[in-house]
C-alpha cells in the first residue's frame, strides 16, 4: 500500500511560503553569525594611545613575525588574538623595538669595541636615560616622559666632586593629576638608579612647569620639618573627627588643622650667685642661643636640665649654673576649622567647641583658634583617592594587567541569540497554525456517489414525511 507523504506547502498560500521561506533563511543566518562570533578567537589591546611612528613599528614588527593584528582606530590601538598576546609581547619586548624615539640598553647589542671611552660613556648616558623613561612611562597618569641625567666625569685631582643631577619632564594623561605622591616616588625612583644621587636632586616639570591648579613648582623633597608639621596636623584632625563621629549628627563633619610648629633649638642658661648656702639678691642672667637646623632636625637630647655648682672663692659663696636646652618641633599655635554637618543652637555649639578644645588641648595663652560653622548639609568628608585599574594602559607600553577584549563585540550577542529565538518561535508558530487549518478533502467518484445516494434517500424521506400530513 502506498501512501503518500504530505508535503510542507499542501493548504499554505503563496505568500505564506515566501514568509516561511524569509523566516527560515533569517533563522540559519542568524544561527551562523552567532557560531561565527562565539567561535572566533578574542582580541586583546597589546598597545594603545599609539603614536603614528611607535604604531607603525610596532605593526612592521608583527606582519615580520607573522602575527595577526586588528587596528582600532578610535583608541589607537592594536589588537591581537587572546592566544597569541602574551608570545607577541614577548617577542616584541625581546626585539630591538624603539618606541616613542627612546631608546635603552639594547644600544650595547651590537657594540663595536673600537668605541673611545667617551663615545662609550655617552652610550651609556642615554641607555639609562631610556629605560628610566620606558619604567616612568608604565605609570596609569603618564603619557609621555623624558628623563635627563648631568653625570659629573669622576677624577682624582678635584677637591670636592659634583653630584649627579637629574631632570625628568613628564606628560599627563588628558583628565589626569600628577600628585605629590607620584612626584615623590619618581624622584626615589631616578635617585636609586643613579649612583650618589639624592632625591632633591631630581627635577620634575610637566608639560607646563608647574602642578596641576597651582603656580608651585612640581618639586617635591624629603623634608623632615614639612613630615613632622604634616603628621601633627593628621594626627589632630583624626582626633577631632573621631570624637564627632560619636556626636549624632555630626558624622561627616568636615575638620581642617594647621600648625605652626617651631623647628629651633633653644638653650637657655641662668647663673645664680649665693653666700652661705643662701640665694642673695642679685639678678638671674639669662642666654638664650638658637640653633636653627635647616636640612634635618637635630636628635633629641638626653636631658632637658641640666646643673652644676661652681665655687668661685674658698669662703662660703657659690655661684649656681643651669642649663635648659628646648627641643625643635614643639607647637606654637594650633589653628582648626570645623564645618558642622548641619544646624546647631548655641548651647551645642559651646558643648562642641569644649569637647574639641579637650581633645587636641587648646591653648587660648599660646592663641590658638578654634572656628565651627554650621552648615544646613555639610559635604560628605573626602577620601584619598585611589588609582582604575581600568585606566588606559601608557603609549608605547605594552598592557600586560590591563588588556582587554573588543569593546562591544559582548554586549551584542545576547541580542543576537534574543532575535534568533525569537525568530525561530515566530517560525514554529505560523506553521503549527498553518497546519491546523486542514486542506478541503478530494472525494472520489465513488465517495461521491455514495454522497449523493445518501442525499436523495434523506429528501425522500422527507417528502414521504409531509405527504401524510
Amino acid at each position: 500500500m502506498n501512501v503518500a507523504l504530505p508535503r510542507f506547502d499542501d493548504g499554505l498560500s503563496r505568500r505564506r511560503q515566501w514568509l516561511y521561506a524569509g523566516l527560515g533563511t533569517l533563522l540559519l543566518a542568524g544561527i551562523a553569525v552567532a557560531a561565527f562570533v562565539t567561535l572566533r578567537p578574542g582580541y586583546q589591546v597589546l598597545f594603545r594611545d599609539l603614536k603614528p611612528r611607535d604604531a607603525s613599528a610596532i605593526v612592521a614588527e608583527l606582519d615580520k613575525q607573522k602575527i595577526p593584528y586588528r587596528l582600532d582606530e578610535s583608541s589607537a590601538a592594536i589588537l591581537v588574538p587572546a592566544d597569541d598576546a602574551r608570545a607577541a609581547r614577548v617577542k616584541l619586548l625581546s626585539g630591538d623595538l624603539k618606541l616613542s624615539g627612546v631608546v635603552g640598553l639594547e644600544l650595547f647589542n651590537n657594540s663595536d669595541l673600537g668605541l673611545t671611552d667617551f663615545a662609550q660613556k655617552v652610550n651609556y648616558q642615554r641607555a639609562l636615560q631610556g629605560e628610566l623613561a620606558r619604567t616612568i612611562m608604565t605609570l596609569d597618569e603618564i603619557e609621555l616622559a623624558r628623563v635627563h641625567l648631568t653625570l659629573p666625569e669622576v677624577t682624582i685631582f678635584r677637591r670636592e666632586q659634583a653630584s649627579p643631577k637629574a631632570s625628568v619632564a613628564v606628560f599627563v594623561r588628558d583628565g589626569e593629576m600628577l600628585t605629590p605622591a607620584t612626584v615623590l616616588g619618581i624622584q626615589r625612583l631616578v635617585a636609586a638608579a643613579v649612583p650618589e644621587m639624592k632625591p632633591t636632586d631630581v627635577t620634575i616639570l610637566d608639560s607646563r612647569g608647574t602642578t596641576s591648579g597651582t603656580d608651585a613648582p612640581l618639586q617635591v623633597v624629603d623634608d623632615p620639618r614639612f613630615a613632622l608639621r604634616q603628621a601633627i596636623e593628621d594626627r589632630l584632625q583624626r582626633k577631632v573627627m573621631d570624637v564627632l563621629a560619636a556626636v549624632p549628627g555630626q558624622e561627616h563633619a568636615t575638620v581642617s588643622v594647621t600648625a605652626d610648629i617651631d623647628y629651633d633649638q633653644s638653650r637657655i642658661t641662668r647663673e645664680t650667685h649665693s653666700a652661705d648656702g643662701h640665694a642673695t639678691d642679685a639678678p638671674t642672667t639669662a642666654e638664650v642661643v638658637n640653633a636653627t637646623s635647616r636640612t634635618a632636625l637635630p636628635p633629641l637630647p638626653a636631658g632637658g636640665v641640666s646643673g652644676g655648682a661652681t665655687p668661685s672663692s674658698p669662703t662660703a659663696t657659690q655661684r649656681t649654673f643651669e642649663q635648659v636646652v628646648g627641643t625643635p618641633g614643639t607647637i606654637r599655635r594650633l589653628s582648626l576649622g570645623v564645618a558642622l554637618a548641619g544646624e546647631v543652637n548655641d548651647a551645642q555649639r559651646e558643648k562642641l567647641r569644649a569637647l574639641i578644645t579637650a581633645a587636641v588641648g587648646l591653648d587660648a595663652k599660646r592663641g590658638d583658634v578654634l572656628t565651627l560653622v554650621p552648615f544646613a548639609s555639610a559635604p560628605a568628608r573626602l577620601s584619598t583617592p585611589t588609582p582604575v585599574a581600568t585606566s588606559p594602559a601608557p603609549a608605547a607600553v605594552p598592557v600586560s594587567a590591563r588588556t582587554m577584549t573588543i569593546e562591544g563585540s559582548d554586549t551584542w550577542l545576547p541580542w543576537l541569540a534574543m532575535v534568533v529565538i525569537a525568530l525561530g518561535a515566530t517560525s514554529l508558530a505560523l506553521f503549527r497554525r498553518g497546519r491546523s487549518r486542514t486542506a478541503p478533502v478530494k472525494l472520489s467518484v465513488e465517495n461521491r456517489a455514495a454522497l449523493a445516494s445518501r442525499l436523495r434517500n434523506l429528501l425522500d424521506e422527507e417528502d414521504a414525511g409531509h405527504a401524510r400530513h
